[in-house]
């Protein structure tokens, strides 16, 4: 099975430690941030290749003295959740204007002037974009989006690796605007998440389907965000 440009059965090649992929003891989702919007122009963007490095990085950490006696017992698999790809909020745009019968509903690309400093044009419309994006009424689509493609990974995995619902851990690696999504999607969702015993599982559309043992958050803007919107987070009893 492919999922949106990585093909599922090759990722088993790339996991950190020892053994077969069924003896995966920790599965790490890694979340992007802004500028995935060039990677449908620019092959050297794609997401999966940053994971493709971090995994090589760990697998060498792995290997030194220190980690390795921490490491005998785990074997870490990683995996992307690319969730820019599949956001297509002007295709959202143009359904509405043809369902409200109006012309006067306009996309991003109806106001970008393309002949004018066009790298600018582009790095503004593909990365930076993502920014008021996230705060406009777009953040319920992007929380959304990156829930579908977490869920349909992690479902994917479950299927190939039964007993990794009740044996398993699953961690969150967060970069840039991955991470205040992430962290809207933590606090949405019950402390506990039941084992994923059914594939066809039905789950809110703003929760993932599994437990988050770690966050790790990277680059992250989680501060500036509550500081805007003068939030907090507050720690819960389990």
């Amino acid at each position: 099975e492919d999922t949106d440009g990585i093909g599922f059965a090759d990722v088993y090649d790339a996991k950190v430690g020892e053994g077969s992929s069924q003896d995966v003891t920790d599965l790490i989702l890694v979340v992007h941030g802004i500028g995935q919007g060039l990677s449908t122009q620019y092959e050297s963007y794609n997401f999966v290749y940053m994971v493709n490095l971090m995994r090589i990085i760990a697998r060498k950490q792995a290997m030194s003295p220190a980690l390795n006696s921490i490491m005998r017992s785990h074997n870490v698999q990683f995996l992307p959740v690319q969730w820019r790809t599949n956001l297509k909020l002007d295709e959202d745009e143009s359904r509405r204007r043809a369902e409200d019968g109006l012309d006067n509903r306009f996309s991003l690309a109806d106001i970008t002037l393309k002949k004018h400093i066009p790298m600018i044009r582009e790095l503004s419309n593909e990365v930076l974009i993502d920014i008021p994006y996230f705060m406009s009424h777009h953040q319920t689509k992007m929380i959304e989006t990156v829930c579908s493609q977490a869920n349909r990974t992690y479902r994917l995995w479950c299927a190939r690796n039964p007993s990794f619902s009740t044996t398993g851990r699953v961690h969150v690696v967060a970069h840039s605007l991955g991470a205040p999504l992430c962290a809207h999607i933590l606090s949405s969702q019950p402390t506990l998440q039941p084992p994923l015993t059914d594939p066809l599982m039905e789950i809110p559309w703003n929760q993932f389907l599994f437990n988050v043992s770690s966050l790790f958050m990277i680059g992250s803007p989680l501060a500036v965000f509550l500081h805007i919107n003068q939030v907090q987070l507050i720690a819960r009893k389990v």
